[in-house]
């Protein structure tokens, strides 16, 4: 990857840029509570997906997508990815008025479904705690697209 070319849309002039400027800047990127939401929303829409490839790459096929052995593995699978999404929520401050724009701009129908959908996850393993954070994010969410 040339991390010129990439780079060279967030900063002016990325050849006259130290390297340490750019793994800052790569790191701000990773960092920006936009990227997070993203990561939250995509990884709660692509979990299905997730779960084929493991069973896929488990199990050699996918024929036997409803027994025993492979309901297992899609509730593990569906389980690390609902975990990691939320990993990415959990490192966004909702409440800091600095985030609110970021917020503001990431707001979606997608954003909001994906909400809902962790959540109802979440309230069936009664993780209430990551309930009441992705709530917080559905209303803000809500009250932005309004």
């Amino acid at each position: 990857m040339d991390l010129n070319k990439f780079f060279s849309h967030f900063i002016d002039n990325p050849s006259s840029t130290s390297k340490d400027e750019l793994i800052t800047s790569y790191s701000d990127f990773y960092n920006n509570p936009i990227f997070k939401l993203g990561m939250f929303k995509k990884l709660v829409f692509n979990h299905v997906n997730f779960n084929k490839k493991m069973l896929f790459s488990l199990l050699d096929s996918v024929s036997g997508e409803n027994d025993k052995e492979s309901l297992k593995i899609k509730e593990i699978s569906e389980i690390m990815i609902y975990n990691k999404a939320y990993s990415h929520l959990e490192e966004v401050d909702l409440k800091a008025e600095d985030n609110q724009n970021y917020i503001r701009q990431a707001s979606d129908e997608e954003l909001l479904t994906a909400c809902k959908l962790a959540i109802r996850f979440f309230e069936e393993r009664e993780e209430y705690e990551k309930c009441a954070k992705i709530k917080i994010l559905e209303d803000l969410v809500t009250s932005f697209i309004k």
